[in-house]
């Protein structure tokens, strides 16, 4: 989404030529009479030549309602398919860990399956390093054809993690094809654009933030101190009872050593905001913390998720620390995440990508927490 997820919807799709595919038809499940929009059309300039970019934001639609869509020209439709606007009800939702590999065929099976296995859910959400190198388009490529059966039907909610700031030769870049081919609620601080939005959907505030302070250190000097200036505006300004934030590096992370990351940074105000939980990735294991505030056990604190990875690469070098409940380093099969709002509480089942399901957790909240 770009826009308010109960009334609008916005869809974006590649083509080699310009004039290709510039026309979206649309109409509501029940309706009869189709509707044709003309896209906006960007030049994507990359290694392997200039890919176009079409996008077209539907606004004015029905809350909680099916529609149909298709691509194409005057003369042929080239791609179909279907999307559900949002209602007042609180979302069932995917989350996969690290996508990044050499081919996508281990992250294609991983989000089919999961999403078979789901198909009333609302959305899904990659919690970075979708790609291996971020800056080459051929790893997109490969990525967005793996997703495309699922994301034409369902939306998808991208976080940047560090490899999507790979240029491929040790150099590190702002994640620019991130940006240009993902289409996300540009209510982020404008030096982040693109990175760092939020959305809401039911009762639920979604933030999404950027964790590579270090990549970006060059272009953007002072990101970490943006993000906790407007992480402050956007929780304070918002109405929603329930908080969950996505973001790639975990601020209690799995790795060898004692010292947090540096999005701990972030902690006081996720404990301030109350914040319900938050979901990263990056370390490629299965992880949950007890509910935490001010880094000690609370009932009523936040809790911390690692998502796994949905991809091929794995880690040997992580351990589970004091303050997680749950650690397991899944190397045998990828794994997904799904999350539902059930008798007031949030349930979050793991599963290995073939749906065995390996830890269910119930977070209960009382009056937002």
């Amino acid at each position: 989404w770009q826009g308010n997820p109960q009334t609008s919807q916005t869809i974006t799709w590649q083509t080699l030529n310009k004039d290709e595919a510039r026309y979206l038809y649309y109409r509501a499940i029940n309706a009869k009479q189709w509707q044709k929009l003309e896209a906006k059309v960007e030049n994507f300039d990359n290694e392997e030549g200039i890919i176009y970019i079409n996008t077209i934001t539907l606004n004015n639609l029905k809350s909680n309602t099916d529609y149909i869509y298709a691509i194409g020209n005057n003369n042929e439709i080239l791609e179909e398919g279907n999307f559900k606007t949002a209602n007042s009800k609180n979302p069932k939702f995917i989350i996969f860990g690290d996508s990044q590999s050499i081919n996508y065929n281990t992250w294609q099976k991983t989000l089919n399956n999961a999403y078979n296995a789901n198909t009333n859910s609302d959305f899904f959400v990659n919690v970075g390093d979708l790609v291996d190198v971020g800056q080459r388009y051929g790893q997109w490529k490969m990525f967005l054809e793996s997703s495309k059966d699922v994301i034409k039907r369902i939306n998808f909610v991208p976080v940047v993690g560090n490899h999507e700031t790979y240029v491929g030769d040790g150099t590190f870049s702002m994640p620019t094809y991130f940006t240009q081919q993902l289409k996300v609620p540009p209510n982020g601080p404008p030096e982040l654009q693109g990175q760092v939005y939020s959305f809401d959907y039911g009762q639920i505030h979604f933030v999404v933030l950027d964790s590579q302070f270090g990549e970006e250190r060059q272009f953007v000097p002072t990101s970490l101190k943006i993000q906790k200036e407007w992480l402050q505006r956007d929780l304070a300004n918002t109405d929603k009872p329930y908080k969950i934030v996505f973001l790639h590096r975990p601020p209690y992370h799995s790795s060898a050593g004692n010292n947090l990351d540096i999005t701990a940074e972030f902690i006081p105000i996720f404990d301030l905001y109350k914040v319900n939980m938050v979901f990263s990735g990056h370390d490629h294991v299965v992880a949950k913390t007890y509910p935490l505030k001010e880094n000690k056990y609370n009932s009523a604190g936040t809790t911390y998720f690692i998502c796994g990875r949905s991809g091929t690469k794995t880690y040997n070098n992580k351990e589970q620390k004091s303050y997680q409940e749950y650690f397991y380093n899944i190397t045998d099969q990828p794994t997904y995440f799904i999350v539902e709002f059930v008798n007031n509480a949030f349930v979050v089942k793991a599963f290995k990508q073939d749906g065995t399901m390996i830890q269910e957790n119930v977070i209960n909240v009382n009056n937002g927490k």
